[in-house]
């Protein structure tokens, strides 16, 4: 479980948003989000999440982040 992550939703500047490519391929197609504190996750499409962000004019990359 990842801990004191900052999600990218709702940040004033706009921060490219870096996803491993084996998100996009998730048997569900839905990744967990922060939302904003400590306690509250958001469930999302990562298809909708992708479309989005990226007509909001954020940056979004799906790369192998493995090595």
């Amino acid at each position: 479980m990842c801990r004191q992550a900052v999600t990218p939703i709702g940040m004033a500047v706009p921060v490219p948003l870096l996803l491993s490519h084996k998100i996009r391929a998730l048997p569900e197609g839905k990744v967990w989000l922060g939302g904003g504190e400590v306690d509250l996750k958001m469930r999302v499409e990562v298809a909708e999440l992708a479309s989005k962000w990226q007509s909001a004019g954020r940056p979004l990359e799906f790369a192998d982040v493995t090595e």
